[in-house]
């Protein structure tokens, strides 16, 4: 009770879930973990920073991202592949003329990203590491304008962000994600379960998702060269790519999946309940 007075306090449970990696200050960092009954990380990574900022490691549980596998695996109809295609021929046709041709050519991979803007600038710098034609497709922003550097072979395609983006996988060969600071990323694992090679960063929670050389390939971060070598790798090797495909596609669909992420979130708040 409150003194004299005729109020009572009740204080609910309180749960809280770090989504990406932390980048509150120091004091906000220890606050929040000393407020919170729990605290939800989505990979291991996320927890290694919180606990790093002073939240007591009992508090914190690792429960992962799901992939879903409904949305992932439906089947997507020769219109919506039309559709998605002729979104590609319109942006490419508005390029400047020195960028290329609106469309690849036969047998032209093409290197997409699906996420928003995350250090993209090093992926187009990258380009010039990379020596075979390719088509850079970039879909979730298109208000920051990116030009190709110089003397490269290359096309490049940029979209705004797609309330369905699943058509666009089918006409992608490989799948890149240069972040610097990623909790666990949910366009990573729709690759994976859609079997596509990845190249990404050795940061944060893609660690989690990817062991290098066997799930994908992992590079330092904001390193141009590092990744446009992973990329023309992936470029012109077409068993690497159908076999580190074949391994994300097993890995996403058997660790990453929402009845797994269901029970550890429901265990978390019940630990939350019960303190």
């Amino acid at each position: 009770p409150c003194g004299s007075c005729n109020w009572w306090f009740s204080f609910a449970a309180l749960v809280m879930t770090r989504r990406g990696m932390p980048m509150s200050t120091f004091v906000s960092a220890i606050t929040n973990g000393f407020v919170a009954d729990r605290m939800i990380a989505v990979s291991r990574p996320v927890k290694r920073a919180l606990v790093l900022r002073g939240t007591p490691p009992w508090r914190v549980a690792v429960v992962p991202n799901a992939v879903d596998l409904e949305r992932v695996d439906r089947v997507v109809s020769d219109d919506e592949r039309d559709a998605a295609r002729a979104l590609l021929r319109d942006a490419a046709g508005r390029l400047p003329v020195a960028e290329g041709s609106p469309t690849p050519a036969p047998g032209e991979l093409v290197i997409g990203v699906l996420a928003r803007r995350k250090d993209h600038d090093t992926l187009v710098e990258s380009l010039r590491y990379v020596k075979t034609p390719v088509t850079l497709l970039m879909i979730g922003f298109s208000s920051i304008i990116y030009r190709l550097p110089s003397n490269v072979p290359h096309r490049l395609i940029s979209l705004p962000f797609q309330d369905d983006p699943r058509p666009f996988y089918d006409l992608i060969d490989i799948i890149t994600l240069p972040t610097r600071h990623e909790g666990l990323s949910q366009g990573l694992m729709e690759a994976m379960a859609l079997g596509k090679p990845i190249v990404t960063t050795h940061s944060g929670g893609n660690t989690d998702l990817i062991d290098d050389g066997v799930h994908g390939l992992l590079v330092a971060p904001r390193d141009p060269r590092a990744l446009g070598a992973a990329l023309q790798r992936l470029v012109n090797d077409r068993v690497l790519r159908e076999r580190l495909g074949a391994a994300a596609n097993k890995r996403v669909r058997a660790e990453f999946t929402i009845e797994r992420t269901l029970a550890g979130t429901d265990a978390v708040y019940r630990a939350a309940l019960a303190r």
